[in-house]
């Protein structure tokens, strides 16, 4: 007959711990799946370019797919999250009010998401207050840009109204002379933006009242834009640009 004795049972114990824990392992090892999705914006916008940084790392990394879904931008990425059309996105600061009604996690702050409001150089417009009347891009529908210019806007009791072609993509001022400004939030180094400061057509108008806005929205922060950031030969801006910028971040859905 086997004796059981303490050392012998101590053994059997941490043997079937050890074969438990491995088999837990084997079971959780490989959890991800062979493919995810991440929303982005448009092809040519920040998000999208951004996405395709992380899709490299990622795929390098795991050796699975990430693919990129071109979107109108953070609103409709919270829809594609609340519908599980889509496992990963980026989404505007602003837009983390709407995260709250979805089973999403935020995984990490991106970048900083600033408020520029562009006019042409020879504009006589020197105020957000001188907009109304004018073309001025503000985003499409279902954006983040336009939800963040709705809100400067809706501080100065501008109606989106009052602004004719105000769905048009903020890109069209570089071909389109008719289209007066734009209202466009976005990281510092958006390609689009970028190339049209570097033409020296436009010019930024400071937010006199970004410290009121930043306290009315607890997902805005005031911002400066240095003087000549954009362009040294001449400086543009000309004297740094008092704004506000929120928060782009990468969001889970939490399954």
């Amino acid at each position: 007959m086997r004796t059981w004795t303490p050392h012998r049972l101590v053994v059997l114990v941490l043997v079937a711990v050890i074969l438990t824990s491995v088999g837990v392992w084997w079971a959780t090892r490989d959890a991800l799946p062979d493919r995810l999705i991440i929303a982005t914006a448009h092809e040519t916008g920040l998000y999208h370019k951004l996405a395709g940084a992380i899709e490299e790392r990622y795929e390098a990394r795991t050796g699975k797919d990430l693919e990129l879904r071109a979107t109108r931008g953070s609103w409709e990425n919270v829809d594609l999250l609340d519908a599980g059309e889509v496992d990963l996105a980026i989404l505007q600061g602003t837009a983390l009010e709407e995260v709250g009604r979805t089973n999403v996690a935020v995984l990490a702050a991106l970048h900083p998401e600033v408020v520029h409001v562009v006019v042409r150089s020879n504009s006589a417009a020197g105020d957000v207050l001188d907009l109304p009347g004018s073309a001025v891009s503000i985003g499409e529908p279902g954006s983040g840009m336009r939800e963040s210019a709705g809100v400067l806007l809706r501080h100065y009791r501008i109606r989106n109204e009052e602004l004719a072609r105000n769905e048009a993509p903020f890109e069209e001022l570089a071909t389109d002379p008719t289209l007066e400004g734009a209202i466009v939030t976005t990281g510092l180094d958006n390609p689009g933006l970028c190339r049209l400061l570097d033409s020296g057509e436009f010019r930024l108008l400071p937010l006199g009242d970004a410290a009121a806005i930043a306290l009315s929205r607890p997902t805005f922060e005031v911002f400066e834009i240095p003087r000549g950031f954009y362009d040294e030969r001449p400086a543009l801006p000309p004297q740094p640009v008092t704004t506000v910028a929120t928060t782009a971040v990468l969001v889970a859905r939490l399954d």
